[in-house]
Protein backbone atom coordinates (compact mmCIF):
# COMPACT_ATOMS: atom_id res chain seq x y z
CA UNK A 1 0.00 0.00 0.00
CA UNK A 2 1.23 3.46 -0.93
CA UNK A 3 -0.66 6.22 0.84
CA UNK A 4 -0.42 10.01 0.68
CA UNK A 5 2.36 11.91 -1.03
CA UNK A 6 5.27 9.70 -2.10
CA UNK A 7 7.97 11.29 -4.27
CA UNK A 8 9.39 9.19 -5.80
CA UNK A 9 7.55 5.90 -5.56
CA UNK A 10 10.24 3.23 -5.09
CA UNK A 11 9.56 -0.15 -6.69
CA UNK A 12 11.16 -2.87 -4.60
CA UNK A 13 10.48 -5.71 -7.02
CA UNK A 14 12.42 -5.21 -10.27
CA UNK A 15 11.46 -7.70 -12.98
CA UNK A 16 13.80 -6.54 -15.77
CA UNK A 17 16.52 -3.88 -15.68
CA UNK A 18 18.79 -4.32 -18.70
CA UNK A 19 21.44 -1.60 -18.53
CA UNK A 20 20.56 -0.78 -14.91
CA UNK A 21 18.88 2.54 -15.82
CA UNK A 22 16.37 2.07 -12.99
CA UNK A 23 17.62 2.40 -9.42
CA UNK A 24 15.48 0.70 -6.74
CA UNK A 25 17.33 2.80 -4.14
CA UNK A 26 16.24 6.15 -5.61
CA UNK A 27 13.11 5.05 -7.52
CA UNK A 28 14.40 6.85 -10.60
CA UNK A 29 15.16 5.85 -14.19
CA UNK A 30 18.25 7.71 -15.46
CA UNK A 31 18.60 7.93 -19.24
CA UNK A 32 21.93 6.34 -20.24
CA UNK A 33 21.92 8.08 -23.66
CA UNK A 34 20.01 10.83 -25.45
CA UNK A 35 17.07 9.53 -27.46
CA UNK A 36 13.40 8.70 -27.75
CA UNK A 37 12.07 6.79 -24.72
CA UNK A 38 8.77 5.13 -23.93
CA UNK A 39 7.54 5.04 -20.33
CA UNK A 40 4.60 3.11 -18.93
CA UNK A 41 3.07 2.98 -15.50
CA UNK A 42 0.04 1.40 -13.91
CA UNK A 43 -1.77 1.60 -10.61
CA UNK A 44 -4.80 0.29 -8.77
CA UNK A 45 -6.38 3.28 -7.04
CA UNK A 46 -9.48 4.33 -5.16
CA UNK A 47 -11.21 3.70 -1.84
CA UNK A 48 -9.90 6.96 -0.40
CA UNK A 49 -11.14 9.90 -2.45
CA UNK A 50 -8.85 11.49 -5.01
CA UNK A 51 -5.63 9.85 -6.15
CA UNK A 52 -3.14 11.57 -8.48
CA UNK A 53 -0.08 9.75 -9.83
CA UNK A 54 2.37 11.64 -12.04
CA UNK A 55 5.14 10.69 -14.45
CA UNK A 56 7.94 13.14 -13.62
CA UNK A 57 10.99 14.21 -15.65
CA UNK A 58 13.63 16.12 -13.70
CA UNK A 59 10.97 17.41 -11.30
CA UNK A 60 8.47 18.46 -13.99
CA UNK A 61 5.04 16.81 -14.19
CA UNK A 62 4.40 15.16 -17.57
CA UNK A 63 1.19 13.09 -17.42
CA UNK A 64 -1.17 12.00 -14.66
CA UNK A 65 -3.49 9.18 -13.70
CA UNK A 66 -6.36 10.68 -11.70
CA UNK A 67 -9.10 8.82 -9.82
CA UNK A 68 -11.84 10.09 -7.53
CA UNK A 69 -13.51 6.92 -6.26
CA UNK A 70 -14.20 6.99 -2.53
CA UNK A 71 -16.08 3.65 -2.52
CA UNK A 72 -14.62 1.79 -5.52
CA UNK A 73 -11.32 0.92 -7.17
CA UNK A 74 -9.97 1.22 -10.69
CA UNK A 75 -6.85 0.05 -12.49
CA UNK A 76 -5.21 2.51 -14.86
CA UNK A 77 -2.37 2.35 -17.35
CA UNK A 78 -0.52 5.25 -19.02
CA UNK A 79 2.07 5.41 -21.81
CA UNK A 80 4.19 8.39 -22.79
CA UNK A 81 6.87 8.80 -25.45
CA UNK A 82 9.46 11.50 -24.79
CA UNK A 83 12.64 12.81 -26.35
CA UNK A 84 15.14 12.99 -23.50
CA UNK A 85 18.81 13.74 -22.96
CA UNK A 86 21.46 11.63 -21.34
CA UNK A 87 21.18 11.79 -17.52
CA UNK A 88 17.56 13.02 -17.47
CA UNK A 89 15.75 11.39 -14.54
CA UNK A 90 12.25 9.92 -14.82
CA UNK A 91 10.13 8.68 -11.93
CA UNK A 92 6.63 8.27 -10.56
CA UNK A 93 5.21 10.61 -7.91
CA UNK A 94 2.02 9.88 -6.02
CA UNK A 95 0.75 13.34 -5.12
CA UNK A 96 -2.15 12.12 -2.97
CA UNK A 97 -4.45 9.18 -2.45
CA UNK A 98 -4.00 5.44 -2.14
CA UNK A 99 -2.56 2.78 -4.46
CA UNK A 100 -1.74 -0.84 -3.82
CA UNK A 101 -0.48 -4.10 -5.26
CA UNK A 102 0.47 -7.56 -4.08
CA UNK A 103 3.77 -9.26 -4.85
CA UNK A 104 2.01 -11.38 -7.47
CA UNK A 105 -0.41 -8.84 -9.01
CA UNK A 106 2.12 -6.23 -10.26
CA UNK A 107 -0.71 -3.67 -10.49
CA UNK A 108 1.61 -0.89 -9.28
CA UNK A 109 4.26 -0.81 -12.00
CA UNK A 110 6.67 1.45 -13.88
CA UNK A 111 8.86 0.82 -16.91
CA UNK A 112 11.00 2.67 -19.42
CA UNK A 113 12.82 1.76 -22.60
CA UNK A 114 14.92 3.39 -25.26
CA UNK A 115 13.18 3.35 -28.65
CA UNK A 116 15.78 5.24 -30.68
CA UNK A 117 19.14 6.77 -29.83
CA UNK A 118 19.75 10.38 -30.93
Amino acid sequence: IVEGRVDPVKYSQVLLNIGNAYSPETGKFTCPVSGIYQFVYSATTGRKGQTDIWLMVDGIRQITNHADLPDHTISSFSVMILELRKDNSVWIMQERGLTWATSSSHTLSFGGMLLAQR
